[in-house]
């Protein structure tokens, strides 16, 4: 974890305010189910960025969580193919900030805050 640093905070007049400190800790393991078979399982988590009264709509992060799993099949000794999914949960990421005269108050939360990933791989050794 480094220091934090002043971020310009534009919704209070040029003020400074530090930037969070995320916090975040992870686990995997690999198994080898056959000889050319490798299964990989995962999990994250990373505090949240920024505080509630930093959050803006268009990245509504709160803290996540992350959960993974892939295979790999070794083709050949030179062709590794690969698939693998994952699946974060980014919190409920409440908003409530003052978005200025015109815009007025921003007020909610994001309580299916999720995103789907599906990978695939190719390593080809020459």
């Amino acid at each position: 974890m480094g220091a934090a640093h002043p971020v310009s905070d534009k919704g209070k007049s040029g003020s400074l305010r530090e930037a969070s400190r995320a916090v975040g800790r992870e686990s995997e393991a690999q198994y080898r189910l056959a000889p050319a078979w490798l299964l990989s399982l995962g999990f994250a988590y990373d505090s949240s960025a920024v505080g509630d009264a930093d959050r803006i709509p268009a990245l509504p992060v709160d803290r996540q969580l992350r959960y993974a799993i892939g295979i790999q099949y070794d083709w050949n000794q030179d062709v590794t193919w690969g698939l693998a999914y994952e699946f974060v949960d980014l919190g409920n990421a409440p908003i409530n900030i003052r978005r200025g005269p015109l815009a007025g108050q921003l007020t909610g939360d994001y309580p299916t805050n999720h995103i789907q990933f599906v990978a695939t791989n190719l390593i080809w050794k020459f």
